[in-house]
Protein backbone atom coordinates (compact mmCIF):
# COMPACT_ATOMS: atom_id res chain seq x y z
CA UNK A 1 0.00 0.00 0.00
CA UNK A 2 1.08 3.59 -0.41
CA UNK A 3 2.26 6.60 1.66
CA UNK A 4 -1.01 8.26 0.95
CA UNK A 5 -3.13 4.87 1.67
CA UNK A 6 -1.03 4.31 5.04
CA UNK A 7 -1.49 7.67 6.82
CA UNK A 8 -5.18 7.80 5.84
CA UNK A 9 -5.46 4.04 7.17
CA UNK A 10 -3.56 5.35 10.54
CA UNK A 11 -6.40 8.27 10.47
CA UNK A 12 -9.05 6.27 10.00
CA UNK A 13 -8.44 3.34 13.09
CA UNK A 14 -7.99 6.47 15.31
CA UNK A 15 -11.66 7.00 14.45
CA UNK A 16 -12.93 3.38 15.95
CA UNK A 17 -16.30 4.67 16.93
CA UNK A 18 -16.98 6.39 13.33
CA UNK A 19 -15.82 2.80 11.56
CA UNK A 20 -18.24 1.02 14.28
CA UNK A 21 -21.15 3.33 12.81
CA UNK A 22 -20.26 2.37 9.21
CA UNK A 23 -19.96 -1.36 10.30
CA UNK A 24 -23.14 -1.28 11.79
CA UNK A 25 -25.02 0.43 8.69
CA UNK A 26 -23.84 -2.25 6.54
CA UNK A 27 -25.23 -5.21 8.98
CA UNK A 28 -28.52 -3.13 9.32
CA UNK A 29 -28.73 -2.36 5.39
CA UNK A 30 -27.38 -5.49 4.03
CA UNK A 31 -25.17 -3.25 1.51
CA UNK A 32 -23.55 0.28 1.67
CA UNK A 33 -22.01 2.47 -0.92
CA UNK A 34 -18.82 3.76 -0.71
CA UNK A 35 -18.46 6.46 -3.25
CA UNK A 36 -14.81 8.05 -4.22
CA UNK A 37 -14.38 11.01 -6.67
CA UNK A 38 -10.36 9.57 -7.18
CA UNK A 39 -9.60 8.74 -10.60
CA UNK A 40 -7.92 5.25 -9.68
CA UNK A 41 -10.12 2.77 -8.74
CA UNK A 42 -7.21 0.69 -6.82
CA UNK A 43 -5.47 3.83 -4.89
CA UNK A 44 -8.30 5.57 -3.10
CA UNK A 45 -9.87 6.30 -0.05
CA UNK A 46 -12.92 4.70 -0.86
CA UNK A 47 -10.25 1.16 -1.08
CA UNK A 48 -8.32 1.90 2.20
CA UNK A 49 -11.96 1.84 4.13
CA UNK A 50 -13.40 -0.95 2.38
CA UNK A 51 -10.43 -2.71 3.54
CA UNK A 52 -10.51 -1.46 7.04
CA UNK A 53 -14.29 -2.65 7.36
CA UNK A 54 -13.40 -6.27 5.88
CA UNK A 55 -10.86 -6.28 8.69
CA UNK A 56 -13.41 -5.63 10.85
CA UNK A 57 -15.92 -8.30 10.37
CA UNK A 58 -12.91 -11.44 9.97
CA UNK A 59 -12.20 -10.09 13.74
CA UNK A 60 -15.97 -9.91 14.81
Amino acid sequence: MGRIQDKYRDELEEKSELLSRIKKFEEELGNISLIYAAKDEKHNNAVVLLELLNDMKLKS
